[in-house]
This record gives C-alpha cells, structure tokens and sequence, in this order.
C-alpha cells in the first residue's frame, strides 16, 4: 500500500507535510482516547474499593501516582472528578479529531482542484494530434468523476496509517491488561482478516469496469447531446433510448455490485468480533478468573478496536476499487507530458515580416506511411490575400495547421524573413495569428465576450469597430441587448452567416497580422458571401494584415493576391486568377463550373 501511495502520489501532489500533520493528529487525539478508556480501570477500582483512598494506595502504584497527580492540581479525588476527567480526555479527543476531519476535507478539495487545473493545463499544453485522439466525453469523465475517486483513493494509506497507529495503542493496552488474551486476540484477528480476501481481489476488478462504463456514458452523453438533429432526422431515437439504457444499466449493475462487495465485509466482520469479544469474556471469567473491572476494562478497548480493524480491511478494499480511477488519472495524465507541445523558441515576433516561406514540407499524420503533403514550396507576401484552393483531400486544411505550429512537418522548413519557425516563443507567435474555422466555435456567452476572446483588454469602441469591418454590426445592434446579446453555445441562435461574421470580428479584435480563414464562405449564400468578400478587400487594402483563405470558392477567392492549386498534397500551381485560369485545367475547370452553380 505505502509502494501505491508514493508510485500515484507524484501525480496527485499530497505533500509530506500535510501526511504528518495528519499522522499527529491522530496520535494526539488516539492517546487522549487511551488515556480516557484507560481511566476506566482505576474509576472501577474506586467504586469496588467503595471510595478508601488508603487501600487503593497501598495496593496499587497506580492509584499512588493518580493521588499525587491530583494533589498536585489541588484536586480532591471523587468518583465525580473521576468522571468529568474521562469526559474531558474523550471530549478533547474529540475537538482533535474534528480538526483532523476539517483538514482531510480542505487538503481533498484543495487536491481535486489542483489536480483538474493541472490536467486542463496539460491538455491545452499538449501537441494537436493527441487531442484529436481524445473523446470530449471521457476527459470530462476523468475531470468531474476519477478525479475525486483517485484524491480519495491516495488518501486510503494515510487513513491506513491512522488506524494502525489506533491499532498499536489499543493493542499495547491490552497487552498490559492480559498478554494471553491479547496474543490469542490477535490470531483471531488475523485469521478473520483473511475472509474478505477474495471480495478485495473482485473489488478491484468492478472498480476498473466502473471507469470504463462511466468513460462509455459520458462520451455517448457528450455525442449525442452535440447531435440532436442528426439523431431525430435518422429515426433513430428508439435505438439510442434502448443503447443508452443499456450503458445505465451496466453502470447501476456494478455500483450494486461494488456496494455489495464492500458491506459484505462489514456485514461479516462485526459479527466475527462480537462473537470472538463473547468467547473472550467467557474464557477471562470461567477460566483466568480475571476480575470483573480488567475485564469490563478489556472489553471496552476490544469493542473500540472493532472499528478500528474493520478500518485496516475495508482500506485495502477500498483501494483496490479505487485502483482503476487512479490509474486512468495517472496514464492520462504521464500520455499529456509525452504528447507536451515543443517550444524551444527563444525569438520574439512582433508580426512584422515581409515573406513566410514554405520550403519543400512533407507532412504524414501519425499512424500513417502516405504523406498528406509532398515537397510543398511556395511564399506567403506580407499584406496580400493568398488563397489555398483544390479537391477535397489535397492537404489544404493540414497546410493552415502548420502555419501557426499545431502541426510540425516531418521534412522541410518554414521560415519567416529567412528565420525558422521554431526559433520563435511559440505562445507570441500564435498571438500574432487569428484564426477563423470553417465552423465557428463559440463558448456560451454574449457576442462582446466572443469578439474579446483573445484580446481581453479592447473596449466597446475597438468591439463595435471589428463588427463594424466584418459586416456584423447592422444586425447585432437590431438585437434587444445589441452586443451584450446572450447567443447560447455554438451560438446557435445566430444563423451560420451571423455566427461566421462574428467570428470574424474575433479575429479582427485580436489585432492579429496574420488572419487564416477556412472555408469562410461554406456557411453563406451568395449574397452574403459577396458582402463577406467585399469585407476582406477593404481588410486587404489597409495593409496591416496578410490574410490566407481555404476554400472551395473560387469565385469568392479570384480576387486574391496569389491563388495557390494543391492537389494530392503537391503544389500543382500558383499564381493569380487570370493566370490560372488561362493555365491550369482543374481551376479553369473548377472555376466555370462554380459559374454554372452560380
């Protein structure tokens, strides 16, 4: 258990400090409770001996030192006094433990968060291709549900550790009340500590099921709360009842399970000390002839024991049905720092730079042999429009990821004025960067608090400026709250056109010199994607920012400074579109028939 306890601990971040004050806490208050048990004996004595303070004396050091203990503190001694001591050794035991309780529930919360923030942290810290590994649903599993089970399960040895403490004061006590009977209640204690073996060793199997099956219903949660159109047009509602009803019902089947496995050792181990506690008493009678105040004394303390060694069972127990939680934290969070973003850059970029130059990039995602990108060559001009065009699958979307380093090409270079990527402060660089997707994503909020993500510090006037340039402002301020309008996650009560231009005036705030857009004009009828164009000339002929475009528009796109043709991960051609068009057969192709659509 102490081997688990230090292996999980470096991710969990107990510190050593809060496990001793945990530790002394419990061995204060454990001898304030020895001590008060413990005084039981001589107040037994006092009532036997009907209150003669000289007999008790001279038969007993005990009762010499407890006169002069009292005498010191000028107390006459009194079955009352005797009794309030008792009481105020149990009574201090208890202001004790509560401290104790306070601290364990402040250094649990304190862990909880910690240890969430420190996963948030990791997952934003790491590289684009193992997020896109990651189910939305089973990090929120792990964030909201393992990570309580996993700070509760590194704080079984600690509460491990206090019930042996409890344990060795309890057993030295009743080894100066009876060596006999406390060497045979220690095999009886032994040999019943073995029952439960085998409800442990299943406890530790249903525990790792838990995490799977609640890793299983959060994400099907997350999927299908995202897609309820999807769901409702293919008639598959009865389905998805029926599957996720299946999900819940494994999840309530090894909850009873686990429930069962863990009271059935309570079940069973109380029993086993009452009836060993009986057989005790009958044996310290009708055998030892013990008298009847050592062995009120002796089962008083085998009574307190009780809990005290279902505790060092059911802790075992417990951490076996923790184990799953735990490791699921920890593998989680040890794949973070091995999947942890490069940044070794030390050069500042002020967005300043006359050409960005790709440089013969090979690019494959992992898993894969083929190459998305092939020996891709070409500039980028500062205060131009460049446009990236061609078939579905020709690594358009992939190319854009390399500009602002969510992806690191396997071969080739990326410069900027002759400088290497990755020889600029990664986070600066990408501040430099405003990038608009293909679906704009938007966190639940007001438009004021879209258009500030990424540039917290602009004001009113800088927000309603950037709506203003991105065609957004006339149909915010129609809105009863204008800008301060609620628009919902994912803004769904803003039509795709309002949701594009807003987040276009996003990208504007940021003062970013660099704007990449994807697909801008994929969620636009014609009028509004003229208009939307019509927006990014006016952008283009102030000449602070250089602005690249994806897309399958190519009449939207024509008016572009550079027009460049990637198909099948090579750079087929570039040029403007009159030279393409008199040059190129896919875009003279593709071109004319966007003229029949249109």
């Amino acid at each position: 258990m102490l081997k688990a306890f230090i292996m999980y601990n470096q991710v969990i971040g107990m510190r050593l400090r809060s496990v001793v004050i945990i530790l002394m806490l419990t061995f204060i208050s454990s001898v304030f409770e020895v001590f008060g048990i413990g005084i039981f004996y001589p107040i037994f004595q006092y009532i036997k001996s009907e209150e003669n303070l000289n007999i008790l004396a001279a038969d007993s050091d005990l009762w010499a030192r407890l006169i002069e203990a009292f005498s010191f503190l000028d107390l006459k001694i009194s079955l009352v006094v005797l009794l309030v001591t008792a009481f105020l050794l149990f009574f201090t035991r208890q202001i004790i433990l509560y401290v104790r309780v306070l601290y364990q529930a402040r250094l649990a919360s304190y862990l909880q968060s910690t240890l969430r923030y420190q996963i948030f942290s990791k997952y934003l810290n790491s590289n684009l291709s193992y997020q896109e590994t990651l189910s939305a649903g089973g990090l929120t599993n792990i964030m909201i549900n393992e990570v309580p089970q996993a700070v509760s399960a590194i704080s079984i040895p600690i509460i491990f550790l206090i019930h042996v403490v409890m344990f060795v004061m309890y057993f030295v006590v009743l080894l100066m009340i009876s060596f006999e009977m406390t060497l045979l209640s220690l095999l009886v204690f032994a040999l019943a500590s073995r029952i439960p073996q085998g409800w442990i060793n299943k406890s530790k199997i249903i525990g790792k099921k838990l995490v799977y099956i609640n890793m299983a219903v959060s994400t099907f949660i997350v999927s299908r709360f995202k897609s309820p159109r999807l769901v409702r047009l293919s008639g598959n509602e009865v389905i998805e009842k029926k599957f996720f009803l299946n999900l819940v019902n494994k999840l309530h089947s090894h909850n009873v399970t686990a429930s069962i496995l863990s009271n059935r050792t309570d079940m069973v181990m109380e029993p086993i000390v009452v009836l060993m506690s009986l057989f005790f008493l009958y044996i310290a009678y009708d055998l030892l002839s013990m008298s009847i105040e050592i062995i009120g004394l002796y089962m008083i303390v085998v009574v307190r024991l009780l809990p005290i060694i279902k505790g060092l069972i059911m802790s075992r127990q417990r951490l076996m049905s923790a184990l799953g939680s735990l490791n699921i934290v920890k593998n989680r969070i040890d794949d973070m720092d091995k999947s942890s973003e490069k940044n070794s850059g030390i050069l500042e970029f002020d967005g300043a730079f006359n050409r960005i130059i790709f440089k013969n990039i090979s690019y494959h995602y992992p898993n894969c042999n083929d190459n998305t990108l092939n020996s891709v060559s070409f500039e980028i001009n500062s205060g131009e429009i460049t446009a990236i065009v061609g078939p579905s699958g020709g690594g358009k979307s992939t190319l854009i990821d390399l500009l602002p380093r969510l992806r690191v090409p396997q071969k080739g270079g990326m410069f900027i004025d002759g400088n290497n990527f990755d020889k600029f402060e990664i986070n600066e660089f990408r501040g430099k960067i405003a990038y608009v997707p293909q679906n704009p994503q938007i966190f639940e909020g007001s438009i004021s608090d879209h258009v500030q993500y990424g540039n917290p510090n602009i004001g009113e006037h800088e927000i309603k400026e950037a709506c203003k340039l991105a065609g957004a402002s006339y149909f915010i301020e129609e809105l009863s709250d204008s800008y301060n309008s609620l628009i919902g996650e994912d803004a769904i009560k803003l039509s795709g056109g309002q949701r594009q231009r807003i987040d276009l005036a996003r990208a504007l705030a940021s003062n970013a010199q660099i704007l990449i857009l994807d697909e801008p004009t994929s969620n636009l009828d014609i009028e509004s994607s003229t208009n939307f164009n019509t927006v990014l000339s006016s952008i283009r002929d102030q000449g602070k920012q250089t602005i690249i475009i994806v897309s399958h528009d190519l009449f939207g796109v024509s008016n572009s400074d550079k027009i460049i043709v990637l198909k099948d991960g090579i750079v087929e051609d570039m040029g403007n579109h009159d030279y393409l068009l008199d040059n190129n057969d896919w875009y003279s192709k593709a071109y004319s028939s966007s003229q029949k659509i249109i």
